[in-house]
């Protein structure tokens, strides 16, 4: 596919005609040539070989008209300065041929879509009007079938109502005896339900007696059975009850027998302890009594010794003072007894 200019892609997304942009192509063309012999005029008074970028095209833009009135055509041409600058004739000789291809490609793929667009909506067409057709057809059928049954139905009603008035009176009669039968049969069968109810009813009567007695016979039983029960379970609960009392009295008792058995031993602990501290002190008091008795013998036996000796001193002839003296320092005392 052959590339297409931006400017001229932008026309035809727009919905530019073609004849819009043929004219747009043509004087975009056109100017291009112009602007070449202007450059290379330029160029030559101005020097040779220097390069000129003050060239540029035109650019055309085509737009929808505001108004039909404002000018004869839908579209107007606007001219925007400046653009990009301009290339070799060639080029755009070439682009405008490959535009040229390019909307007749497009032209003519527009025409292809359009004719099979119409040929698809003339078979939708041609479709609805066969389903119509079809459709008026059915309902027609159907209309004719329902007149059909209708007259049929009344024939049918008809020849009923003459066999009807035909049979009117030997119906009448027939109906008449077939009440009477059914009522001396619903007379019948009203006698053999009350009949039915009445046994009915005494033989419910009869169960429920039975079943009230059966009922205070249970509950007397197992009145009495509860009486019993509650009785066991009272002389249970009383010998149980005398147990405990009987075996907290002998345990009471045991204590008791116990404490007292305590309290005698204390007792007998406490008299042996007083005999004993009685005993001790006798047993001191002797003693106390037995070591002053010896010490009191010790010291006549020592005042006896003394005496002796103070006699043997005199006997020898010593005078009496010394006597005297020493008698004083053996500290004799007078001899004294001990209770």
């Amino acid at each position: 596919m052959v590339a297409v200019l931006p400017w001229l892609r932008g026309f035809m997304e727009e919905g530019v005609p073609n004849w819009a942009v043929s004219q747009a192509l043509e004087e975009d063309t056109q100017a291009g040539l112009h602007g070449l012999s202007v450059s290379g005029q330029k160029r030559s008074r101005g020097g040779a070989g220097r390069p000129r970028k003050d060239l540029v095209f035109e650019e055309i833009v085509w737009r929808p008209a505001a108004t039909e009135a404002m000018t004869n055509s839908r579209w107007v041409k606007t001219v925007k300065r400046p653009l990009v600058a301009v290339t070799d004739l060639e080029r755009r000789h070439q682009e405008k041929v490959q535009m040229q291809a390019e909307i007749k490609r497009i032209n003519d793929e527009n025409q292809r879509k359009k004719a099979e667009l119409l040929a698809q909506e003339n078979l939708a067409e041609q479709m609805v009007m066969e389903f119509t057709k079809k459709k008026m057809a059915r309902e027609a059928e159907f209309e004719a079938e329902q007149n059909r049954i209708r007259r049929e139905k009344e024939k049918e009603f008809t020849r009923l109502r003459a066999l009807q008035e035909r049979a009117q009176d030997y119906q009448a009669e027939q109906d008449a005896l077939r009440a009477k039968r059914n009522q001396e049969a619903a007379d019948r069968e009203w006698r053999r339900k009350e009949k039915e109810d009445a046994q009915k009813k005494i033989e419910t009567e009869a169960k429920l007696r039975k079943t009230r007695m059966e009922q205070v016979a249970f509950k007397e039983h197992r009145l009495a059975v509860q009486v019993q029960q509650d009785r066991e379970e009272f002389e249970r609960i009383l010998r149980a009850q005398r147990e405990q009392i009987e075996k907290e009295k002998m345990e009471e008792e045991k204590k008791a027998s116990g404490r007292l058995q305590h309290a005698n031993e204390l007792r007998r602990q406490v008299r042996e302890n007083q005999q004993k501290q009685v005993q001790n002190r006798i047993a001191t008091f002797e003693e106390g009594r037995r070591l002053k008795e010896e010490a009191q013998k010790r010291r006549e036996r020592i005042d006896d010794i003394k005496k002796k000796k103070l006699e043997e001193l005199r006997a020898t002839g010593l005078p009496e003072k010394y006597c005297i003296e020493a008698e004083r320092k053996a500290n004799i005392l007078p001899t004294t007894s001990v209770n």
